[in-house]
């Protein structure tokens, strides 16, 4: 453990350390010249694709939690998730690390059973993990074909996503039933996360809440992820087109590749990373460094205003009552 402490320590250094040099290859004077040319509609249009983003995922986890009876509403569950998101995003690995704080709000300030919270959001994310791990795998795997046999081989590569995608209801529904493995993990959880303990978590409260889970609510959380899915990429090809970029498909997947990358490696907020992924993608693309400095600034500071609105959110929800939205659920 202390050694691990120690890496974590280590990682803002070696982020900031990747930024300063990548910030070394990029012409600084772009920076600023980014958003010239983004009007007031394109930039509404850019706030509500983010919006249906974020309206999306918390949906596909709602849905979870009707499913685990958790007796919550949609519009107190959409900022416990953006508080969560903040603290994500300054924890290394920025898709994840706000889980506790969004188990503690649901357990001790919504009064909410640790069996239910903690299988409702480890089938949200579960989901979230499957998917987007298939959709970059995908991704990978066409960026490897010629570009000559990319259209040959993209029927095949739809059946393989499709099928990937497809048999997450399955896999999850089966999930749920899986008794021991469940219990064993949820104990873990509640202990880790310091839950109340008068939560009780045995393996079969795991398998009764998680019983209104079932192939038609899996498919409909597969249609939100999908959703979600194809508004993060309307929004990067929005961003390409607002930098005047011509775009083709092995382009934009190249693009699309780095950015999912540079978001797995656990520094936070993916700083450094991405924006080294970003200059090699442009690099590899032949495309200009001055774009590439214009698509960094601007992907930072839609992650600034996505910050903003999660500390605004944790701290909205910090000054609620415990257990103050407790049987809320069926007045959405």
């Amino acid at each position: 453990m202390p050694r691990f402490s120690g890496f974590k320590r280590l990682l803002w250094p070696l982020a900031l350390a990747l930024l300063a040099w990548v910030i070394t290859q990029l012409p600084l004077a772009a920076l600023a010249r980014a958003f010239g040319p983004v009007t007031l509609s394109q930039a509404l249009l850019w706030g509500l694709l983010n919006l249906v983003i974020a309206l999306l995922a918390t949906g596909r986890w709602w849905l979870f939690c009707r499913c685990c009876a958790v007796p919550i509403r949609y519009w107190p569950l959409l900022i416990v998730r953006q508080a969560g998101q903040a603290v994500s995003f300054i924890t290394p690995g920025p898709q994840f690390g706000g889980e506790p704080l969004q188990l503690y709000w649901l357990c001790r300030r919504g009064d909410v059973p640790a069996t239910q919270a903690v299988l409702a959001l480890g089938l949200d994310r579960g989901f979230e993990l499957w998917i987007n791990f298939a959709v970059l795998a995908a991704v990978l795997v066409a960026l490897q074909l010629p570009a000559g046999d990319f259209a040959g081989h993209r029927q095949l590569g739809l059946v393989l996503l499709g099928a990937a995608l497809f048999a997450l209801p399955l896999l999850a529904t089966l999930a749920t039933r899986h008794r021991t493995a469940l219990g064993h993990i949820g104990r873990k959880l509640v202990h880790a996360c310091r839950l109340p303990a008068s939560a009780p978590a045995p393996p079969e409260g795991f398998v009764s809440a998680g019983s209104g889970f079932d192939i038609p609510a899996a498919s409909a959380a597969l249609i939100l992820s999908l959703a979600g899915w194809a508004g993060l990429l309307a929004e990067l090809r929005l961003l390409l087109h607002l930098l005047g970029l011509p775009v083709d498909t092995a382009s934009f997947l190249t693009v699309l590749a780095a950015l999912r990358l540079a978001i797995l490696l656990p520094l936070p907020g993916g700083i450094g990373t991405l924006e080294a992924g970003v200059l090699w993608a442009f690099q590899t693309n032949g495309w200009p460094a001055e774009a590439a400095a214009g698509l960094i600034a601007l992907t930072r500071l839609r992650d600034l205003a996505a910050l903003a609105v999660g500390f605004c959110c944790l701290k909205l929800g910090s000054g609620g009552k415990p257990g103050g939205d407790a049987g809320k659920m069926d007045q959405f």
